[in-house]
């Protein structure tokens, strides 16, 4: 009898907890490309930005005329922002590919609006920040 009324409640638990997490991601990222992120294997895509990625357009050159890999740089720059960080991801929309869209924060940095600040993704929803970096010429704006 005592199994019959456990069952029923472990897998309430269960329920309730997988609900709570429905959309969110927490824990140590590593940068996939410049605008993925893998938490704990699942990969999660930074919504409303667009980071240069591989192919012909990952490749520029900086301020001095030197051949620059931007797709590569984009992925360092984004793993230097949650190195040794806590990351905390949400969001409830998917990619073509299923792949999560989500607004991720290092702490209390915003690693959307970072992405394009710096210069190393463009953003309609990050406009002001876009400007700013092809104003100061950083990143694949050099």
């Amino acid at each position: 009898m005592r199994h019959r009324t456990t069952l029923p409640f472990a897998l309430l638990l269960v329920a309730l907890a997988g609900a709570a997490r429905a959309g969110e991601w927490v824990g140590n990222a590593q940068a996939v490309d410049g605008q993925t992120i893998a938490i704990d294997g699942k990969h999660l895509r930074l919504a409303g930005i667009q980071a240069v990625t591989k192919g012909p357009k990952g490749f520029c050159w900086d301020r001095y005329y030197n051949p620059n890999f931007c797709d590569i740089a984009a992925r360092w720059h984004l793993d230097d922002l949650i190195a040794y960080k806590r990351v905390t991801c949400s969001g409830d929309q998917r990619d073509d590919k299923g792949v999560p869209l989500v607004r991720c924060a290092a702490g209390d940095l915003n690693l959307n609006r970072e992405m394009v600040r710096a210069g190393w993704a463009t953003s309609r929803e990050y406009q002001t920040e876009e400007d700013l970096a092809r104003q100061e010429k950083v990143g694949m704006w050099q």
